[in-house]
């Protein structure tokens, strides 16, 4: 499975199988699903070339996001965006109305749940980011400090954003609001959700020596410390039900598994 996405309506599972390097015979295919019973029967397409150069279409490192205007996004070459559109039954390379500003080096996709909006990172080790907006197809490029590490979360309109668990944004401006931080010795950011109305950030936090999750820390979107950019912290959730066992590596067992 080289990656999957549910659509917008949430009514198809998209699943794309394959060699994990295409290489250049682009053998692969685009699965649509019934995401209850997860029969195969709905439709099925190849994954095609969708470049001069045989690169072909992936569904990028971190699955293949859906948004609202009907398209499921995924990079299928370093230098370019493509998308399904189940409507036509067709892929496509995104072809503006905006230029893409960069190339694209194994990036990651991170929709709002609505649709509306999608954050793209470059890459890992880039430094440059950009906003899709469904509602006219344009993609711009906010300035957000420092390339994504770990991941966004969104409010259900993509209008609050965090961005590594840490700085939380206004994406219309991407301005910073203040940032989600963890006091030191109480652990660290393993993970972090933004409320569906972007007035809260909830920040899973692991201790620091066993790797567990052992609390969550809830915070103000909409105030400051004084004096700082460090949001005001609203109270503490225990986990208490935590794993018994993380395997070998309990950074990625605990957290990332």
């Amino acid at each position: 499975i080289l990656g999957m996405g549910l659509s917008a309506d949430r009514e198809t599972l998209y699943v794309g199988t394959g060699a994990a390097d295409f290489g250049t015979d682009c053998a692969g295919t685009l699965w649509a699903l019934d995401p209850d019973t997860l029969q195969t029967g709905a439709a099925s397409y190849p994954l095609p070339t969708l470049r001069a150069t045989g690169t072909c279409f992936g569904t990028g490192r971190l699955g293949a996001p859906a948004t609202n205007d009907g398209r499921l996004w995924a990079a299928p070459g370093s230098r370019t965006l493509g998308y399904f559109d189940p409507v036509a039954r067709q892929f496509a390379t995104y072809a503006g109305p905006s230029a893409l500003p960069g190339a694209l080096y194994a990036p990651a996709f991170w929709e709002s749940a609505d649709g509306s909006r999608m954050v793209i990172s470059q890459s890992p080790s880039q430094a440059t980011e950009y906003l899709y907006a469904a509602v006219d197809g344009t993609i711009a490029s906010p300035s957000i400090p420092g390339p994504i590490y770990f991941g966004v979360a969104t409010s259900r309109d993509g209008a609050v954003a965090v961005v590594d668990w840490l700085g939380v944004y206004d994406t219309a401006t991407w301005t910073l609001l203040g940032n989600a931080t963890i006091a030191d010795g109480t652990g660290f950011a393993a993970g972090a959700q933004v409320s569906p109305d972007g007035s809260k950030v909830y920040v899973v936090v692991a201790d620091s020596s066993t790797f567990l999750m052992a609390r969550v820390d809830v915070f103000d979107t909409g105030s400051l410390v004084g004096g700082t950019t460090d949001l005001v912290k609203l109270g503490e959730i225990a986990v208490t039900d935590q794993a018994a066992d993380c395997g070998p590596s309990p950074a990625y067992g605990c957290n990332f598994r």
